[in-house]
């Protein structure tokens, strides 16, 4: 339905019920922007009968004689106030939409960088257990040596021994690995 200038005029005055083609389902209560009107004729919305309701009709027509400039003035400031309250989330709205892009964004890069991260953490684990396998598989074990001759030091220990000559008896295949 296309609210017309008697419609506007009625938001001035009185709460209006519009119609929408004859079904009571779709009927609209249009209260006016400001109560003004109803407190300076000492009435309130709830002075509406249900059966006007139910009508689609107001309590009284009112008239372009009825509408006083403080009750224009009061529409003006309260479509100010609405303008300004409209302004302000949109305002909102827009900082939100740029700090959600922000946000989608980083949490791009940050999904790169895992993602670059896990495929050089799966590399190195390749690498160390290469590396320890081959570790395992050079070892040199030293068979027949007594326990404990190294003393303190195993290293000192196993510097000495290397730089003697290996007898003779050692290089049966029994004591090589």
């Amino acid at each position: 339905m296309v609210i017309n200038r008697w419609h506007a005029l009625d938001l001035l005055c009185d709460p209006v019920v519009i119609t929408n083609n004859g079904d009571p389902l779709r009927n609209r209560l249009v209260l006016p922007l400001s109560g003004a009107c109803w407190h300076a004729e000492g009435r309130r919305p709830s002075d509406l009968r249900a059966e006007e309701i139910g009508r689609g009709e107001s309590r009284r027509q009112c008239s372009p004689a009825n509408i006083s400039g403080a009750k224009i003035d009061t529409l003006a400031t309260d479509l100010n106030l609405l303008h300004a309250d409209h302004q302000k989330l949109a305002d909102k709205t827009r900082t939100m939409e740029q700090t959600l892009h922000k946000l989608t964004l980083k949490t791009q890069r940050v999904e790169t960088s895992v993602q670059s991260l896990l495929n050089r953490v799966a590399a190195l684990e390749r690498r160390v257990d290469g590396s320890e396998g081959r570790s395992r598989r050079n070892n040199i074990r030293v068979v027949g040596l007594p326990e404990d001759v190294e003393g303190s030091s195993p290293m000192s220990y196993v510097e000495k021994w290397i730089k003697e000559p290996i007898p003779a008896w050692a290089l049966i295949p029994f004591f090589t690995v």
